[in-house]
């Protein structure tokens, strides 16, 4: 039986906040004039890019598109390479 009192990590934390996760990867997005922000000709959208959970919160209740990358631990990686 899975003990569900434990703490959720990072990823799990971050991946609850949304209704539905894209496959698509930061470096096969558009770029635009902001190094931050790129466009998704999938689904015609901006996707904004977050390095904490805090802006992925903030982007989440704006209902923006988010993309958030994670380190080889899991935790949310605070450089991301353009």
């Amino acid at each position: 039986m899975e003990n569900t009192d434990q703490p959720k990590g990072c990823r799990a934390r971050i991946e609850e906040k949304f209704s539905f996760i894209c496959d698509k990867m930061w470096r096969d997005l558009e770029k635009t004039s902001d190094d931050d922000v790129r466009f998704c000709n999938h689904c015609d959208q901006t996707v904004h890019l977050a390095t904490s959970e805090d802006q992925i919160d903030a982007l989440a209740k704006q209902k923006k598109c988010v993309c958030y990358i994670f380190d080889e631990d899991n935790e949310l990686a605070g450089d991301v390479p353009y």
